[in-house]
C-alpha cells in the first residue's frame, strides 16, 4: 500500500468510482482493516494497522529512549524543575486551544499554594496535571470513570464560569450540544440523548481497554471518540487531552505528557483537520486519519522533548564543569550551592527557593542566607519576588564571562 494514505473525504472530489472502490478495498482488508462495531454518521468505523504507522511508533520509542538516557544524566531536582515547567506549558496550551487565557504567574501562584487554596480558578486541572509526575493510577474503564475525571479536573471551573454548562445528566448531558468554529459555524452535532451517549462511550471505552491493539493506536481512536461523542456541554476538548496525556504517561517517559497540548497547539489546523475528516459523511467511518495525525503528533512531541533536554543536559554539564572556576566555587560549602543554582537557571520556571534549598543542604537557613549574600556580591545571583517567595537562580551569561 502506499505510503502517502490519502483521505476517503478528499478521494470523493477527485474520483468519485475510486472512491468507492477504495473503501470496499480498505474496510474488507483483513489484513490491516480493523472494526469497532460502533458507527460515525451512520457508518461503520475502522482504522487500517499500516505500516507507517508501526514505524512512526519505533520511532517514538527509540526517541523515548533517547529522553530516559537524557533524563538519566540529571540530578532529581532538575528533572523536578523542568516537569513543573513543562506542566505549566502544557496547561496553558490546552486552555489556549479552547481560547481561554491564563498567564505563567498565574498558573505557577496556583500551583505552589494549590495545597493552601484548593478553589483558585486553575487549581482542578493544575492538580489533575501533577498527577502525571506522581504514581498515582487513574481509572479509565467506565462512564462512571470519565464523569470522576471531569469533576476533579474541570467541574469547579466550569460552575464558577457558567453553571447552565454542568452536565445535567446521570453522568454526561441530557440535551444536544453544537461544536462552533471561530467563524460561528457549526462544524459537528454532538450526540444526543444521553442514553445514546452512554452506549457509544461503553463502546469508546471497550476500544481503549483492547489489548489487542497498540496502545498509542487506542489513545488516539479514544482521543477522536470522546470528541465525537462531545459527552459535556463544555470542556471536551480538554477532558481528551488529559486523558491522552495520561494515556502517554503510562506507556511512555512521564514528561511526554507535558508536552501534547504544547505540540497539538504547534499543529493546531492539522489536529481539527483530523476530526474534520473523519467526521465526515463521505469519509466513511474511516478514523485512520485521525490515527495518522495523532501518532504524527506524539512523534513531534517527543522529537521536541528529547531536543529541549539535550540541549539542557549540554548546558548543566558545561555550567556544572565550570563551578570550580568561579568566586568561592573551589569551597566545598558553596559548590552544592552554586550548583543547585544552576539548574534552577536551566531547568525551574522562575528559580530555587531558600526552603527548596534548605531540603537539600544540610546547613541552617542562616548560614545559606549568608552564602547567598556572598555569592550575589559577585554578581552572579538573579533574585526576584513572586508573591510570598523569593527564588534564586543562577546569571549564566554572566558565569560564562567570568570564564
Amino acid at each position: 500500500m502506499d505510503n502517502k494514505y490519502i483521505d476517503l473525504l478528499k478521494l470523493f472530489y477527485k474520483d468519485q468510482a475510486e472512491h468507492q472502490h477504495e473503501y470496499s478495498e480498505r474496510y474488507n482488508n483483513k489484513l490491516v482493516a480493523f472494526h469497532f462495531g460502533l458507527q460515525i454518521n451512520g457508518q461503520e468505523a475502522f482504522f487500517m494497522q499500516l505500516p507507517q504507522l508501526f514505524m512512526s511508533i519505533d520511532r517514538i520509542m527509540q526517541l523515548n529512549t533517547n529522553v530516559q538516557v537524557s533524563i538519566s544524566e540529571l540530578p532529581a531536582k532538575a528533572i523536578q524543575q523542568f516537569a513543573e515547567r513543562c506542566l505549566i506549558d502544557e496547561v496553558i496550551m490546552t486552555n489556549e486551544i479552547e481560547g481561554i487565557r491564563s498567564t505563567r504567574r498565574e498558573l505557577h501562584d496556583v500551583l505552589v499554594s494549590q495545597n493552601e487554596n484548593k478553589k483558585k480558578k486553575f487549581s482542578g486541572i493544575l492538580r489533575m496535571y501533577n498527577i502525571l509526575n506522581s504514581s498515582e493510577m487513574i481509572s479509565i474503564n467506565s462512564c462512571d470513570d470519565i464523569r470522576t475525571i471531569y469533576d476533579r479536573l474541570l467541574f469547579a471551573e466550569i460552575e464558577a464560569e457558567d453553571k447552565s454548562k454542568l452536565p445535567d445528566g446521570k453522568w454526561f448531558r441530557k440535551e444536544g450540544v453544537d461544536v462552533i468554529a471561530e467563524t460561528q459555524k457549526t462544524i459537528h452535532h454532538g450526540l444526543a440523548p444521553e442514553k445514546r451517549i452512554i452506549e457509544m462511550m461503553d463502546k469508546s471505552l471497550q476500544i481503549l481497554n483492547d489489548e489487542s491493539i497498540h496502545i498509542l493506536f487506542r489513545a488516539s481512536l479514544f482521543h477522536y471518540l470522546l470528541g465525537y461523542i462531545h459527552p459535556f456541554y463544555d470542556g471536551n476538548g480538554r477532558m481528551s487531552r488529559f486523558i491522552s496525556s495520561y494515556l502517554l504517561n503510562q506507556n511512555l517517559n512521564k514528561l511526554i505528557g507535558y508536552r501534547l497540548s504544547y505540540t497539538i497547539n504547534q499543529y493546531r489546523k492539522d489536529y481539527y483537520d483530523g476530526f474534520k475528516i473523519c467526521n465526515h459523511i463521505l469519509n466513511k467511518g474511516d478514523l485512520t486519519p485521525f490515527v495518522l495525525m495523532f501518532i504524527g503528533i506524539i512523534e513531534k512531541s517527543m522529537v521536541q522533548l528529547n531536543h529541549a533536554l539535550n540541549i539542557r543536559v549540554n548546558d548543566y554539564n558545561s555550567l556544572q564543569a565550570d563551578i570550580r572556576n568561579l568566586p568561592l566555587g573551589n569551597d566545598r560549602n558553596f559548590y552544592s550551592i552554586y550548583d543547585l543554582l544552576i539548574q534552577a537557571a536551566l531547568f525551574a520556571e522562575h528559580g530555587i527557593s531558600t526552603l527548596e534549598m534548605l531540603a537539600f543542604l544540610d546547613i541552617t537557613r542562616q548560614t545559606l542566607s549568608q552564602r547567598l549574600k556572598k555569592i550575589k556580591g559577585t554578581g552572579l545571583l538573579k533574585e526576584q519576588k513572586i508573591g510570598k517567595h523569593v527564588y534564586y537562580a543562577l546569571d549564566s551569561q554572566k558565569m560564562n564571562k567570568t570564564k
